[in-house]
């Protein structure tokens, strides 16, 4: 059975979809990682000593 191309297009369209959800989810789990690892008192300590380290304030 061959599909039409309106039905691959179809097909693909919503391919497309899921993959961009799929990327999504995944960053919005590595950044909530990175949110919760800087906000500890010792990632901001961290973050302070390099703003010094880099622009010298």
């Amino acid at each position: 059975m061959r599909f039409h191309k309106a039905e691959s297009a179809f097909f693909v369209f919503i391919f497309v979809i899921l993959a961009a959800g799929l990327v999504t989810l995944h960053a919005y789990g590595l950044l909530q990682a990175l949110a919760a690892e800087i906000t500890t008192p010792a990632g901001i300590e961290e973050t302070i000593y390099l703003n010094k380290l880099l622009f010298g304030t």
